[in-house]
């Protein structure tokens, strides 16, 4: 199995279509701070400990996030795992403790903090957060999430101004196809969402939303022109962007998976790290190394709590394919340390030794 087909089939699809779990590192175990610029004792002073929510019950996005965000800045960012729970951590450096030449820069820098969720078309209200309880771990209760269109205007929403000027009847039609969808009755949602555009064709929730119904019925064809018409409607639509690029990742369309996550990193460069990865990997598979490595590198820098070790493996795989042969050996080998029982764990351990050889022929012949 060569290199490119290993990442479709083993790597992409299971990261997307089911929980992204966290890798458990052994304790004895070292992950090399030169592949993560990372030192992990950064991330032990503080932490806002919760849980996220939907409104109408219904399941959390994979993308879900929770964001502590301090004046114009982000200072931290979690995911939140598949039962919902989160933990934001934060350094001593961070919340301006531990006697810092910058820690009375830092605190002037925690004045005024507020800390919410957000997620696929959907965001909580915000939670303020003072400095002071920015001290061991804070235990702040559940956030719910409510749709973008009723949650208001912050900066940074996924709200569509185009989907809110739609007429009452399309609206109605709206509702009852929310209605439907909550139940699991995905046909009967999408006759109602259906309906809703037909009314009002520029009605880019709805479209959204209809796209959502068909995937859920396995019609991705009609879901990916769907959730393309969402995009065209609102082209600020975050939300049709992910969906495009779930249904690109399912067709293995890497040119549409490219082109929809350049959407989404565009219109939010702090969001999951999963996008990175399926940015660099649409590439890589399209031979665009260089745009695959800058991906694959930011990627790496936003998952600095290794949710998504095949970023390592893919980082690796870029690096072997320009002829950087140490480095390449040492993603691999954190690959491995991360996820050790992953379905192509032995692959990558062929992989580790077919590069390891060539690294030592070039050695070898570097002597002669």
């Amino acid at each position: 199995m060569n290199t490119r087909t290993l990442l479709l089939s083993v790597v992409l699809l299971p990261l997307v279509f089911s929980s992204i779990s966290q890798a458990q590192v052994p304790a004895s175990a070292s992950v090399p701070s030169a592949a993560h610029g990372i030192d992990r004792s950064d991330f032990q002073s503080a932490a806002l400990s919760g849980k996220v929510a939907v409104e109408d019950g219904s399941n959390l996005d994979f993308d879900t996030a929770v964001v502590l965000q301090c004046g114009s800045s982000e200072h931290a960012r979690a995911h939140v795992d598949a039962e919902g729970r989160f933990t934001v951590m934060l350094s001593t450096t961070e919340a301006g403790y531990g006697g810092t030449s910058n820690s009375r820069g830092a605190s002037s820098e925690w004045a005024d903090c507020e800390l919410y969720a957000e997620g696929s078309g959907y965001r909580s209200e915000q939670q303020h957060i003072s400095r002071e309880q920015l001290s061991g771990v804070v235990q702040v209760g559940t956030l719910i999430l409510r749709p973008v269109m009723r949650a208001g205007t912050g900066e940074g929403f996924a709200i569509s101004a185009v989907s809110l000027a739609a007429p009452e009847k399309a609206k109605t039609d709206f509702r009852k196809g929310q209605e439907q969808a909550k139940k699991g009755k995905w046909a009967a949602a999408g006759d109602y969402f259906r309906r809703a555009v037909q009314v009002y064709p520029r009605y880019a929730l709805a479209w959204l939303e209809l796209g959502r119904a068909q995937m859920q019925q396995s019609n991705f064809m009609d879901a990916q022109q769907s959730f393309q018409q969402a995009a065209t409607q609102d082209t600020n639509l975050l939300p049709a962007y992910m969906e495009l690029a779930k249904v690109a990742l399912e067709q293995k369309q890497w040119k549409s998976l490219a082109d929809s996550t350049d959407h989404v990193l565009r219109l939010s460069p702090q969001s999951n790290p999963v996008f990175w990865f399926l940015n660099a990997a649409a590439n890589f598979n399209m031979g665009d190394v260089s745009h695959a490595e800058a991906s694959a590198t930011r990627g790496l820098r936003l998952d600095a709590n290794h949710k998504i070790p095949q970023l390592e493996y893919l980082y690796a795989m870029v690096l072997e394919r320009e002829g950087k042969y140490e480095a390449a050996v040492e993603h691999i080998k954190t690959y491995l340390l991360l996820a050790p029982k992953a379905d192509d764990a032995q692959q990558a351990q062929q992989k580790l030794a077919l590069i390891e050889k060539q690294l030592s022929d070039l050695q070898s012949s570097a002597k002669r």
